[in-house]
């Protein structure tokens, strides 16, 4: 089977497989990058990138200085509430191991 069928076939979306491509470069360069050095990280044309830039830039993923980019605050939000959320249900766990601990060591055999 070719490349582009199997594509197909995973029933993935190749332009989001291609944002993914150009945040994981953005977060690899230690400053904002340009287009083109972007484009070369990626292995993409410098069309799609750009036009996956703009998205990403409309959805604050992507910060743009001038004509360089980096990771916007978007990405950051949804780790701080992805982290409160599993800060949660550890400490949920840790009650309940707790109490099993406290029911178990009580326990008269």
């Amino acid at each position: 089977m070719d490349k582009k069928a199997s594509r197909e076939n995973d029933y993935t979306i190749q332009v989001l497989m291609d944002a993914d491509e150009v945040l994981g470069a953005l977060a690899s360069f230690r400053e904002p990058a340009g287009l083109s050095e972007i484009s070369l990280a990626c292995g993409l044309s410098r069309n799609k990138v750009f036009r996956i830039l703009r998205t990403l830039e409309k959805l604050r993923y992507v910060e743009a200085l001038g004509d360089h980019y980096r990771l916007g605050m978007q990405l950051a939000l949804y780790w701080a509430r992805t982290k409160a959320r599993l800060e949660s249900e550890r400490a949920s766990i840790d009650r309940t191991l707790h109490e099993l601990e406290v029911t178990d060591n009580g326990r008269k055999d």
